[in-house]
């Protein structure tokens, strides 16, 4: 896995539309990341939305390694296979565990400000332990299912995030201690690498779908 984030970082400068990338990731977690902090600032704020949208960012970079799929170099080589299923893997892994543990540290920074807020970080870790697990199947097959994974992932994401929220507030969740809320959400992690790993080595043989390619890198497929 180490030589897999390795191979993948030294061929991220290669990768197409690096630049716009970076820049759309980088306000993308600026606005999550604002979003968790006004409510420590007193001020109102979309802590469970920012959330989210610093978890979404963790597949910036799976994104643009998987533009590299597209060269005439990656489909002719005997690594091909590893572009299309453990780098992505890795990467995914790495950085969805940095994003997690950030979030996780602002909420608990939030707790320790207002105590009151303990059963709402409790089920902020549980809905993003969901949310985790959703986008890791998710990618594993949206490069090759665009539509489907699509599909399903919005449906699974519109049930099972308020289904969470609402045991939350009817108290199914009362009496749970915080680190292992916490640690639901890392070990959803090594859950989710293993599905994503998974579903990518299912659907390695099918053909890249241009739906879920860069506009500009669909002309070239």
């Amino acid at each position: 896995m180490i030589k897999s984030i390795k191979t993948g970082w030294m061929l991220m400068r290669y990768t197409w539309g690096l630049k716009g990338g970076i820049i759309s990731g980088v306000l993308l977690f600026l606005a999550g990341l604002l979003m968790m902090l006004l409510p420590m600032m007193g001020i109102f704020g979309f802590g469970q939305t920012g959330s989210y949208l610093v978890l979404v960012v963790s597949i910036w970079p799976a994104q643009l390694l998987w533009s590299l799929n597209v060269s005439d170099l990656v489909q002719t080589s005997p690594q091909k296979k590893a572009f299309q299923t453990v780098v992505p893997t890795a990467f995914t892994a790495v950085t969805i565990f940095a994003c997690y543990t950030l979030t996780i540290l602002i909420k608990l920074l939030q707790l320790r400000a207002d105590p009151a807020l303990h059963q709402d970080v409790i089920a902020t870790c549980l809905v993003l332990t969901v949310e985790v697990l959703l986008l890791m199947a998710y990618y594993g097959i949206a490069f090759k299912y665009y539509h489907l994974g699509t599909v399903l992932f919005i449906l699974s994401f519109f049930i099972m995030s308020p289904a969470v929220q609402v045991m939350s507030v009817i108290g199914v969740f009362d009496g749970m201690p915080l680190w292992l809320a916490v640690c639901s959400g890392f070990a959803a992690i090594l859950v989710g690498t293993g599905i994503q790993y998974g579903l990518s080595c299912l659907v390695y043989k099918k053909e890249m779908h241009k739906s879920a390619q860069f506009a500009g890198l669909k002309k070239r497929m």
